[in-house]
């Protein structure tokens, strides 16, 4: 098959300015070529698709000029003929729960790459299209922070081979029609330890109907970190299992903890209070403490003495008494309440 250089393209494609002469034809248009007489060499320019079309050794081929990749979640009609047969049209190869997406986008041409995903040659990532290369790297940090093979970041080292037991980050790479694809960088595993609580307000916005197992749930959780540390997290693997999230939506505030189960990464109920030693004085108004959610039965006995209580804190008037078996008594040097007949709380001096 004849070539053309690429000095030779661009002229050509600067002649498309100029009326062309009688043996070449110079198209720009929204579609790819189609049959009729053409010469060796004319080029053709789908300006939809940016892809650029050669006439050679009597077909229309298109002109690989750069490789570009893009990522998907979905491709349910393969190829795809319309934008909405590509989900998750992405330049990352990773979700923000930290696993890889499951389509590989494939397209040649200008230094642009193109924004329809309809003009992208779609794989499935179980398979490789070409040649695989692959590094990992044992070292945890953010995406941000770990470079690649080629350009590693401070203090990383990349690795060929496969996926060691203590792999935390992945980097791949394809040899396609002799080139070379960008570094894939992925991560494996989630950091061993997390923040012990990130908050976050989504105001405008109700709570994602699925919970903590939505999608929607996991990319608040991704906008939450990096507001709450100004870090570029861009999936939960970075946070770290142990990492509390609590979000504070329209309708209601969604809690969750990043929890390792049966080999799977989770988001369960935190389940548990916070230790008394993690809580600086102060830290806790009354306005951030929701009206019956600290009930006598949550608080150990002997937790709260006397001296822990402000001089006039407790007035008369700030108590409901009950009668029988669930009921508060205050006497002038103590305050005991009872529920189902025990008593539960014991504060100040008591015979």
């Amino acid at each position: 098959m004849a070539t053309i250089s690429e000095t030779e393209l661009q002229r050509r494609l600067r002649a498309l300015e100029n009326k062309p002469n009688s043996h070449e034809s110079n198209v720009v248009s929204s579609i790819d070529p189609v049959a009729g007489s053409f010469y060796e060499n004319d080029i053709h320019y789908n300006a939809t698709t940016d892809n650029l079309w050669l006439f050679s050794g009597g077909v229309w081929a298109t002109v690989k000029t750069v490789l570009h990749i893009r990522y998907a979640d979905a491709v349910p009609t393969n190829p795809p003929t319309q934008q909405s047969h590509v989900t998750g049209f992405s330049t990352e190869p990773i979700n923000p729960n930290g696993s890889l997406k499951n389509w590989r986008g494939l397209w040649w041409g200008a230094l642009v790459a193109s924004t329809s995903p309809v003009a992208y040659e779609w794989f499935d990532t179980s398979t490789s299209p070409a040649s695989l290369e692959r590094y990992y790297t044992e070292d945890s940090g953010l995406r941000s922070e770990m470079g690649d093979p080629t350009t590693p970041g401070s203090g990383i080292t990349w690795v060929l081979g496969g996926i060691t037991t203590d792999t935390m980050w992945v980097a791949d790479r394809f040899t396609i029609d002799s080139q070379l694809t960008p570094w894939e960088v992925y991560p494996v595993q989630a950091e061993t330890s997390g923040y012990p609580l990130i908050s976050y307000t989504k105001a405008g916005s109700d709570a994602p109907s699925g919970g903590l197992t939505s999608t929607e749930w996991v990319s608040d959780v991704i906008i939450a970190a990096q507001a709450f540390t100004g870090r570029p997290y861009t999936n939960v693997k970075e946070l770290g299992y142990g990492t509390v999230v609590v979000i504070t939506y329209d309708d209601v505030v969604l809690s969750g903890k990043m929890f390792r189960s049966s080999g799977a990464d989770t988001w369960v109920a935190p389940g548990t209070l916070i230790d008394g030693s993690l809580v600086v004085n102060g830290t806790l108004a009354a306005d951030k403490i929701q009206t019956n959610s600290i009930t006598a039965l949550q608080i150990n006995t002997g937790a709260i003495t006397a001296d822990e209580i402000a001089a006039g804190a407790i007035s008369a008037d700030m108590v409901t008494t009950g009668t029988g078996n669930n009921r508060i008594e205050i006497n002038n040097d103590s305050i005991k309440v009872y529920n189902g007949g025990v008593l539960r709380v014991k504060i100040g001096n008591l015979s």
